[in-house]
């Protein structure tokens, strides 16, 4: 297992770190758990090391979108 960092599209201050079965690549789409419900994301880097961390799975892997267009959407 590996840990990717994912921005979710939700009005939360930074990213969240999560498990995938292999490495992913930024800017690569996915649903994930958060709180009660699952939610699209997208990987943005290497995910936090911290070996305390009790991490979720991503559920699944949606395909790829551009790193650039990513960025543009963590800046606004």
């Amino acid at each position: 297992m590996v840990r990717v960092q994912v921005a979710v599209p939700l009005p939360v201050h930074g990213s969240f770190t999560y498990t995938a079965e292999k490495p992913l690549e930024e800017g690569v789409p996915v649903m994930v758990p958060f709180g009660a419900r699952s939610i699209n994301g997208w990987v943005v880097g290497p995910g936090d090391t911290n070996p305390d961390l009790k991490l979720k799975a991503i559920e699944r892997v949606d395909g790829v979108i551009s790193a650039r267009r990513v960025r543009a959407w963590q800046e606004k």
